[in-house]
C-alpha cells in the first residue's frame, strides 16, 4: 500500500510505477545509441540473422509465431466479459509468456554481446540504484554508481536480496487481501484509484494499481450478485467459480469492467531479475 518493502537488512525496496519505468526505458535508450555509435556493437536482429544464416538457430519462426499469438490473444481479451473466461484466457496467456521466455533466453545464450544486451545490462545497474533507499520517503539512495563500485558477486548478492525482498507480492497475495473485502468500503466510497489513494495514477506503483484493480474486480462481483457464502470468503478463486456459476453465469456488464480486470499480472519477486520487467518494442525487457 505504502509503495515500498522493507528488505531483510532494513533497507526500503521501491515497488516501481509508469514514472520509474519511464526513466529506465530512457537510459536503456541513450546506452544503446551509444553501444551502436562508440562501442560499435552490432543490434540483436543483425546477430540473430547471422545464428540463423548459420543454422545455429532455428526455433526463431515458433518464438515469432508465440508472440503474435500472445498479440492476437490480448486483444481478444479485451473483449471478453465472462469471468472464467477471463481467467481461463489469463493462464493461456501465462503459459505462452513462460514458453516465449525460455525460447528467448535460449536464443540469448547463442547470442554474444549486443547493442540491447549492453543497454540492458546498464539500465538493471541503474533500476538497482533506483530501488534501494535509507527512508521510508525514498529520498536517499543507499547505492551510487553501482556499475563501477561493486563487483559481480555483491551485484548478484543485491539482485536476490531484490527478489527476495518482494517475493511476497503476487497475484495470489494481491487477490486474496482485494478478495478479503477489507478493502471493499474504501474502493465504495472512493470509486477510482485517484480517490483510493489520493495520488494520481502516474504516481502510484504498478502493486498498487494492480491491487486496487482486484479491488473494484471484488466490488463489481458483489455488486451484481451479492456477497459471497461465507465458506469460501477471501478465497479468490472460489469466489471467481461462484460469482461466474451465479444467476446462469450471468455476465458482469461491460461498463463496469476495467482493463485491470482483463489483465494478466505477472507474478513479481519469484522470478530472476532480469524477468521482473515490461516489454520495450524491441522485445526487451525493463525492470518494473
Amino acid at each position: 500500500m505504502q509503495g515500498y518493502s522493507v528488505s531483510r537488512n532494513g533497507l526500503f525496496v521501491k515497488h516501481f510505477g509508469i514514472k520509474d519505468e519511464s526513466v529506465l526505458q530512457a537510459i536503456y535508450n541513450r546506452y544503446f545509441s551509444l553501444a551502436i555509435e562508440e562501442k560499435k556493437l552490432k543490434p540483436e536482429k543483425e546477430s540473430i540473422e547471422e545464428l540463423i544464416e548459420k543454422k545455429l538457430w532455428t526455433e526463431e519462426p515458433k518464438l515469432l509465431e508465440i508472440k503474435e499469438k500472445l498479440t492476437s490473444t490480448r486483444q481478444a481479451l479485451k473483449l471478453v466479459k465472462n469471468i472464467r473466461d477471463i481467467v481461463m484466457i489469463e493462464e493461456q496467456i501465462e503459459k505462452m509468456e513462460h514458453e516465449r521466455l525460455e525460447l528467448e533466453h535460449r536464443r540469448r545464450n547463442l547470442l554474444m554481446s549486443t547493442a540491447e544486451s549492453f543497454a540492458f545490462d546498464k539500465m538493471n545497474e541503474y533500476a538497482l540504484e533506483y530501488a534501494f533507499f535509507e527512508d521510508d520517503k525514498l529520498t536517499r539512495r543507499k547505492f551510487h554508481n553501482i556499475g563501477t563500485e561493486m563487483d559481480t558477486d555483491e551485484f548478484g548478492e543485491l539482485v536476490r536480496l531484490y527478489n527476495e525482498t518482494l517475493s511476497h507480492i503476487n497475484v495470489e497475495n494481491l487477490r486474496k487481501i482485494a478478495f478479503s473485502g477489507i478493502l471493499l468500503n474504501h474502493i465504495y466510497l472512493a470509486d477510482t484509484a485517484f480517490g483510493f489513494y489520493g495520488k494520481p495514477v502516474v504516481d502510484l506503483s504498478y502493486f498498487q494499481i494492480d491491487l486496487f484493480g482486484y479491488g473494484l474486480q471484488y466490488k463489481n462481483i458483489v455488486s451484481n450478485h451479492g456477497y459471497p457464502p461465507e465458506a469460501i470468503q477471501g478465497d479468490a478463486d472460489a469466489i471467481l467459480e461462484w460469482a461466474d456459476s451465479n444467476n446462469n453465469k450471468q455476465e458482469l456488464p461491460s461498463s463496469q469492467m476495467t482493463p485491470n480486470i482483463a489483465k494478466t499480472l505477472k507474478e513479481k519477486g519469484k522470478v530472476n531479475f532480469k524477468d521482473l520487467v515490461n516489454a520495450n518494442s524491441n522485445g526487451h525487457r525493463i525492470i518494473v
